[in-house]
């Protein structure tokens, strides 16, 4: 009786278990996921990105970032159209078109297009789907479409403590604005100017065969900066040759001094033992003179 009421009782307790369990297990038991869906993205233009408001302190802290991306860029083609302009008159004197192409008084559009493909830019525009300005940009223009890029590759914020702060950094903003002017001023001049004498090597026919002086110059230019690093080179190798040689040898005299320095080493102290003996008596000498009372 005890038996059989024990068997009951646990396999009440078994069933209870497994339904719990199982009760569980259907409470776990999630409903399939459903795939993301994957939220489009509108691209912006780069026209078409906002500006902060004028004169906010983001507005001057993007205005200074695009200062300081667009001053050197404005710096290293100022020198490399100064270098392409100087090029272009040594190309006309070697023809003997220079006084030709001074009364020629040839004149150039103000094609934003020719200008940029002078500077080597037009790519970059093509690449980032940058539409060119109808007419040569103002300056405004200019840093409005820097500062553009600078939100487009994204910049670092500033916090200005207080207002003396903010004033102090437009103020550094300022003139360096007033550098950037100045730099590209004269960079259109050179730009100008190397149209003016292309333009003018196109009447003639002489644009292929400038191209091929170039690429001459170009080539002979870096066999001569190859030569000169060579020499350069093979100078220091022989310089450090030299001194190394000068180290071993100095290395060998100062060995070879030692071994004489140890070999006379005694017959400097004790030339004789008649000259030992007096220098033991001159010790005693100098010791006990004087140093007793009678």
């Amino acid at each position: 009786m005890k038996t059989s009421t024990i068997l009951t009782i646990s396999c009440v307790f078994s069933s209870l278990f497994v339904v719990g369990v199982s009760s569980a297990a259907k409470v776990i038991e999630v409903a399939p996921a459903k795939p993301a869906v994957e939220e489009a993205v509108e691209e912006v233009k780069f026209e078409d990105i906002e500006l902060p408001e004028k004169d906010s302190p983001e507005y001057w802290v993007v205005r200074s970032e695009a200062m300081g991306e667009l001053t050197p860029l404005l710096t290293r083609k100022r020198a490399e159209m100064k270098k392409k302009r100087q090029m272009l008159a040594d190309y006309l004197l070697k023809i003997g078109k220079g006084e030709d192409m001074a009364a020629a008084n040839v004149e150039v559009p103000d094609d934003p297009k020719a200008y940029a493909k002078a500077l080597g830019l037009l790519d970059g525009y093509k690449q980032r789907d940058i539409a060119l300005p109808a007419k040569l940009p103002t300056w405004e223009e200019t840093a409005q479409f820097s500062m553009r890029f600078v939100l487009y590759e994204g910049y670092r914020p500033m916090q200005f403590d207080g207002a003396e702060d903010a004033k102090g950094f437009v103020e550094v903003c300022q003139k360096k604005e007033q550098y950037a002017q100045k730099v590209r001023k004269e960079m259109r001049l050179y730009v100008k100017d190397c149209l003016k004498i292309w333009t003018y090597l196109g009447t003639i026919g002489e644009q292929s065969a400038c191209k091929e002086w170039a690429v001459g110059m170009k080539l002979d230019a870096k066999k001569a900066d190859d030569a000169k690093r060579a020499a350069v080179a093979e100078s220091r190798r022989m310089t450090s040759l030299e001194r190394r040689e000068s180290a071993k040898e100095q290395k060998f005299q100062d060995a070879q001094d030692r071994a004489s320095f140890r070999s006379s080493r005694r017959s400097r102290h004790y030339q004789s033992r008649d000259d030992r003996l007096q220098y033991r008596q001159s010790r005693l000498d100098e010791r006990y003179t004087n140093n007793y009372r009678w």
